[in-house]
């Protein structure tokens, strides 16, 4: 049976698909796996999570993604995997209530150095990285 035409699959069964078989998709937001409890994020009711692949991920490339977005009193960093987007995608509601200032931020990973660069000019250290 074609993958697209499934009908035995339920709603998030079908979301799943979806994303993870969609090339854009995996690459703009990474691959998803059911949760094990729905979640509400902004205004929609979730029952699929993102899969934290950097955890795994020990190729001694660099690598940088973004689009999930993490704080930055606990950045996405495993090895040589850098996540650069910190919330960002929240801004919108910040700009809502006033900001700037702003407690999202987008980074930039400065080499040789390994440092984050912010979309405000602080640069941030990656003691992390190896």
């Amino acid at each position: 049976m074609d993958r697209k035409s499934r009908t035995d699959l339920d709603k998030c069964g079908a979301d799943l698909n979806h994303q993870n078989w969609n090339p854009v998709k995996m690459l703009t937001s990474g691959p998803e796996r059911r949760a094990a409890e729905p979640h509400q994020i902004g205004d929609k009711m979730r029952f699929e999570e993102r899969v934290p692949w950097w955890e795994e991920y020990d190729d001694p490339q660099i690598c940088l993604f973004g689009h999930y977005g993490t704080t930055l009193s606990s950045p996405h960093v495993h090895g040589r995997a850098f996540c650069l987007d910190f919330s960002v995608g929240r801004r919108w509601m910040e700009r809502r209530r006033g900001g700037p200032p702003f407690k999202t931020k987008l980074a930039a990973l400065r080499l040789p150095e390994m440092s984050l660069v912010f979309d405000d000019g602080m640069i941030g250290c990656l003691a992390q990285a190896k």
